[in-house]
């Protein structure tokens, strides 16, 4: 009897924790940062070994921008479950942010760190497409000394491609671009604009579309790409956050704080454009 007893205690508690992680990813899709961390912190102080708590709790704090704690937290959830292919992306996206706040020497430092993640949520998971694109994204972006190779990124948009067209191929564009093929990286975005050019989900395509024009000083098609990205996703703060990239590029500054102040109303908390529109609006003060 008290074995039985033990165990439906037991089974009632994991429940309880259950229903409270549920709680907190949905009070973290609301928005509700303080509530869910709460919840979470509790779950912790009663179980220690919680791996998806402390994961959950590491996208609350990376929410709320605090990304030493976030990598703290999901370094926590990889200890616990260190398979997890989802825990080693989050963890290498939080080594990232906190990069791009950092010191050159502490860039160089988390580099290999965020690499070393990626990597892993791949070879767990070879069907992680969001992990396969930071990954491939990584090699792109970084530089050689620290692990940057934009072939690899290459190798990894052409595995893209067959499961996720559009992320590969948008890969495949700016790993072109990079090497100054842009015959090639052109012809990636035809094909793209050609199959998803009118379809509202892939929006994002004249995004990276505008910015590639932009690099190669077509300033007008880029602003009329990004006029297309504003029409298919008019409810996204960074259509008009681009579109304003493209006049503030052009000299049109008064066109461009009105994109950028579009972009706030929508999310007050697109840092983006907030600190877009306070440099533009002290060139304008200063013109």
């Amino acid at each position: 009897m008290k074995k039985t007893i033990l165990f439906f205690l037991f089974g009632t508690t994991l429940l309880f924790a259950q229903n409270n992680l549920e709680k907190a990813k949905q009070l973290t899709e609301e928005k509700k940062f303080d509530e869910a961390k709460s919840i979470l912190e509790k779950i912790i102080d009663e179980n220690e070994k919680n791996a998806e708590a402390y994961f959950i709790l590491g996208r609350v704090f990376m929410a709320q921008k605090e990304f030493e704690d976030a990598s703290d937290t999901f370094e926590e959830a990889v200890d616990l479950d260190e398979n997890n292919s989802k825990y080693h992306l989050w963890l290498g996206r939080a080594y990232g942010a906190d990069a791009m706040q950092s010191s050159f020497i502490t860039k160089a430092v988390l580099a290999p760190k965020i690499k070393t993640q990626f990597k892993l949520a791949v070879e767990l998971d070879s069907n992680n497409i969001q992990a396969r694109v930071a990954l491939a994204q990584f090699y792109l972006q970084a530089p050689g000394i620290v692990g940057g190779d934009v072939d690899k990124a290459i190798e990894h948009g052409e595995i893209l491609v067959p499961v996720d067209e559009p992320n590969g191929r948008i890969l495949l564009a700016q790993a072109y671009q990079e090497k100054g093929e842009d015959s090639l990286a052109m012809a990636q975005f035809e094909i793209l604009l050609n199959k998803y050019g009118e379809d509202k989900k892939y929006a994002g395509i004249y995004n990276a579309y505008g910015y590639m024009l932009l690099k190669n000083g077509k300033y007008n098609q880029a602003i009329e790409a990004f006029k297309k990205q504003v029409e298919l996703a008019p409810e996204r703060a960074n259509s008009y956050d681009s579109l304003g990239d493209g006049y503030r590029k052009i000299g049109k500054l008064e066109l461009a704080v009105e994109q950028y102040k579009k972009a706030t109303e929508i999310d007050p908390e697109f840092d983006p454009s907030k600190n877009k529109l306070e440099d533009v609006l002290e060139e304008l003060e200063n013109k």
